[in-house]
């Protein structure tokens, strides 16, 4: 096995013979080649090279830099750092090495190698020098060949008197061309062939006034190539007719079509400039056939350079150069259909939606909202949760701590102290969460009669518990030190009755009035002095008459509904004022949906950097306002408001019109 490695390594030296130096040094004795690059300012072991590490038994160190950003601007993930004891000659000296496995070269020695061991080389000899020292180079590949280390540099000293001369005859030379470093001259042009290699993307380095002017030369030079104009093709002007008749008509009466010309068989049009300024701005646009209309689309709004901008930016740049009838209607159709484009960017405008109708609830305790609030601060008593539960016709309130948020410790808390006590509710409202959603809590749902209504996803104002929550978070500040929050639940349970003995702005009255008809106090004396038992007046008269007051509350109820309604209408014109009508939809539609997506840094993932729309599909239509859909894999992802949804124009392959 040990062989076969070793032959392995001399294999990958020879398969890639070319023109780059190679190097062999000795590891724990053995000669392995690696290919010397002066220009990599770490040694790096590739997946061709990973064998080294099962053959010397060597450990990598992880927890290095997350990558490693090669020549042409990729950045290839680090797996670690290994120590390589290197030997050339009688030198050894310790190499930490970094793997990269996306990397297909097996040993690649950097510039940390050539520093540690001094090493210099002569290119036009093949020689390699330690030091002072030749090295032996009989596994070292120079200039296209194998060296055979017999070369070697001569020092200044070494020279004949003639060489000398010419040697210092050519410094003196070269001192005149450039009087800045030697080797930097405008006589010789060099160009180099990157072959299949991408472009390197430098950083951006402010220019002199001296070089900016050249460069602004240069540019003017290049300006008028037009080299970015698209070609019109033959074929595509042939199936345009429009295009084909515009042709003829230029061609046989140009008087009457003064703005218009034709060059080689290519119509174009003239656009005067609206300021008078020597520019290099065209004034004479390419007239482009309806078949090759949508190539100057991808060209002037799909390509990085165009950075698919708006319906305006996207006009203009096409107006830079081109022109066609009805350009504007086809500028504004191709964006608005451009899936990039709905899938990235956010609408300026209004969200659509408006508020729904009032809900229909005549009775307390018909319809009530739960939620949890939380997670707080682990409390003394060992609270983390408040359940909140609010009647929505009389805005009765109850605050529960929990220690857990649980279905069980719901379910127990609602069934014993809410449903038993003030009635099985018609509706429960709740959000999504997964206490709310399990079959323990819609079983007791369903065992008092009721039916659930669940909020949707991301749309939490829809449940008036919400309100009590911002509320009930606000007191509870009110009466927490900076250093006290885990006395939270201190004061809850009088908060709580607060809020049940405090007019509310939408019913008008007190919530405890509404519930018991009689005004609660929060102390005993309300009442007066207790009298002896025996003189306490409590004939059945006083009973009868407290009833015959009671049974009045109903009546007032429909002061509550009209309350309610004039609230309802109040919230409705503010909130309508941000809001426009919305969009309907199908079951069976596509829609772009608002992309919830949180930040990871583990997974090297940012939110902000995500698309802020993803491709659904419509599978059930819950109302005008909120619509169950399926994600992009065709599975149930839940019920979304119609604010976070915008319609789907279809694909950026859309007909231009003629």
């Amino acid at each position: 096995m040990r062989y076969w490695f070793r032959k392995q390594i001399l294999f990958w030296s020879k398969k890639e013979f070319d023109n780059r130096p190679y190097v062999s040094v000795q590891i724990f004795g053995r000669s392995v080649v690696a290919l010397l690059d002066s220009g990599a300012s770490h040694s790096v072991i590739g997946s061709a090279g990973i064998y080294l590490l099962q053959l010397f038994k060597l450990t990598v160190q992880t927890g290095v830099s997350d990558s490693l950003r090669t020549a042409d601007g990729k950045a290839q993930p680090i797996a670690g750092v290994v120590s390589l004891p290197l030997q050339i000659g009688n030198l050894v000296r310790v190499l930490k090495v970094l793997v990269v496995p996306s990397l297909e070269h097996a040993f690649i020695l950097g510039s940390d190698f050539c520093n540690l061991f001094n090493i210099t080389v002569d290119f036009g000899s093949g020689s390699y020098y330690v030091g002072d020292q030749p090295l032996n180079t009989n596994m070292c590949l120079m200039s296209g060949r194998w060296s055979d280390g017999n070369n070697k540099i001569c020092s200044r000293a070494e020279l004949k008197e003639a060489q000398a001369q010419q040697l210092t005859a050519l410094i003196e030379q070269f001192k005149s061309i450039s009087s800045s470093k030697l080797g930097r001259t405008d006589k010789i042009m060099h160009k180099i062939d990157t072959g299949d290699a991408e472009p390197i993307k430098q950083r951006h380095h402010a220019l002199s006034p001296y070089k900016l002017e050249i460069l602004n030369k240069e540019l003017d030079k290049m300006a008028p190539v037009e080299t970015c104009v698209i070609e019109i093709e033959p074929h595509s002007i042939e199936s345009d007719h429009w295009y084909v008749n515009m042709v003829r008509n230029v061609q046989d009466s140009p008087e009457s079509y003064p703005d218009w010309k034709v060059e080689n068989g290519v119509l174009l049009k003239h656009t005067p400039l609206d300021f008078d300024l020597r520019t290099n701005i065209v004034q004479w646009k390419l007239v482009i056939p309806k078949e090759q209309r949508m190539d100057v689309f991808k060209a002037c709004h799909d390509d990085p350079q165009a950075a698919h901008l708006g319906i305006y930016k996207t006009l203009h740049r096409i107006r830079e150069l081109y022109y066609w009838p009805r350009l504007l209607q086809d500028v504004r159709k191709y964006v608005r259909s451009c899936e990039s484009c709905a899938a990235q960017k956010v609408n300026s405008t209004a969200r659509p939606g408006l508020m729904g109708h009032p809900k229909k609830v005549n009775f307390p305790w018909q319809y009530i909202s739960t939620d949890i609030l939380g997670p707080l601060p682990r409390s003394k008593n060992g609270y983390c949760y408040i359940l909140a539960v609010s009647d929505y016709f009389t805005k009765f309130c109850l605050l529960h701590p929990l220690r857990k948020a649980n279905a069980i410790s719901i379910v127990k808390y609602l069934e014993e102290q809410v449903f038993l006590v003030y009635g099985a509710p018609q509706v429960v409202a709740c959000d999504n969460g997964v206490q709310f959603t399990s079959n323990l809590f819609q079983n007791l749902i369903k065992t008092y009669g009721g039916t659930i209504h669940y909020n949707a996803s991301f749309h939490a104002q829809v449940n008036a518990v919400e309100r009590v929550n911002r509320v009930v978070e606000t007191a509870i500040r009110s009466y927490l030190n900076e250093n006290e929050h885990r006395n939270w639940d201190k004061e809850i349970h009088k908060i709580g009755f607060a809020l049940r003995t405090a007019v509310h702005e939408s019913s008008g009255y007190v919530p405890t009035f509404l519930n018991f008809g009689r005004y609660v106090p929060a102390d005993g004396s309300y009442y007066g002095k207790l009298e002896a038992a025996d003189e306490v007046d409590l004939d059945n008269l006083n009973q009868k008459q407290y009833g015959k007051e009671i049974d009045k509350l109903p009546q007032l109820y429909k002061e509550v509904r009209r309350h309610l309604r004039q609230a309802h209408q109040k919230n409705e014109k503010y909130y309508n004022l941000r809001k426009r009508p919305a969009d309907i939809y199908h079951a069976g539609d596509k829609v772009w949906k608002r992309n919830f997506v949180l930040s990871n840094k583990a997974e090297h993932f940012a939110a902000k950097l995500a698309p802020k729309y993803i491709l659904c599909t419509v599978r059930r239509v819950i109302s005008r306002l909120v619509y169950e859909l399926n994600g992009p894999d065709g599975r149930k992802i839940g019920k979304f408001h119609v604010k976070d949804l915008k319609p789907y124009r279809g694909s950026e392959n859309v007909e231009v019109e003629e």
